[in-house]
């Protein structure tokens, strides 16, 4: 069962890959069937050309993220005119007239791909149930999310949302935390989307431990807060 979910899993995956490319050249198809037709013929070969173009750049992307352990993605500001440049396209392909929704489709899930594959690992943590959380050693209502920014899994972050004592990043890396503002994340279904990169954040130096794996910060509201996993 484990295996058959498995392939399944990489069969979407490689459909969500390879899909802009399909779509797009469908919509040559489409674009060449009819252009004798059409005014602006120029407009659905031109979006076409440039799902092509963002596309290869995507895959560019993945190749050089690959490392021993993995991949890791490390956005710039060439990756942000890529990922503004998508959907500027994506936009646009509602004005083609031939091919309009594979245009549409395949611009969309180009989008899609830039997002949840190359900014995601750095910007979106996981809800997970982990550890607990503790204010003054009394036991607090918390909501705990994880990430993995880098390719190494003990260098995680986690961000952890209390409404008692605020909300705190924990670096497990460099042992270190930060008071985390509601403006700087989003909390979605099942996560929570950072607006900046945690990779980009700085952190300080906690409180000293008293227990094993455990991070202590005093909050601005009074008391320490401690989070053990």
């Amino acid at each position: 069962m484990a295996v058959l979910a498995g392939v399944i899993h990489a069969s979407l995956l490689v459909t969500w890959l390879v899909s802009p490319v399909v779509l797009a050249i469908a919509a040559l198809l489409s674009w060449r069937r009819k252009c004798h037709q059409i005014r602006w013929r120029v407009v659905p070969l031109t979006i076409a050309a440039l799902i092509l173009i963002l596309w290869s750049q995507f895959i560019v992307s993945m190749v050089r993220a690959q490392t021993p352990y993995g991949m890791y993605y490390q956005t710039s500001s060439l990756t942000d005119v890529l990922l503004i440049a998508s959907v500027i396209v994506f936009s646009a392909s509602a004005t083609a007239s031939a091919g309009k929704w594979k245009l549409f489709a395949a611009s969309l899930l180009l989008v899609s791909l830039w997002i949840g594959v190359i900014y995601a690992p750095a910007h979106r943590l996981e809800r997970i149930d982990l550890g607990e959380v503790t204010v003054n050693e009394h036991h607090v209502p918390a909501a705990v999310y994880i990430g993995q920014p880098t390719d190494m899994e003990a260098e995680a972050i986690a961000l952890v949302h209390t409404s008692i004592a605020g909300d705190y990043f924990f670096d497990f890396g460099s042992e270190k935390v930060r008071t985390a503002g509601t403006h700087e994340y989003l909390r979605l279904p099942g996560g929570a989307w950072c607006f900046r990169s945690v990779r980009d954040m700085k952190f300080v130096e906690p409180l000293p431990s008293q227990r094993v794996n455990e991070f202590r910060v005093a909050s601005p509201n009074g008391g320490i807060l401690s989070w053990q996993f």
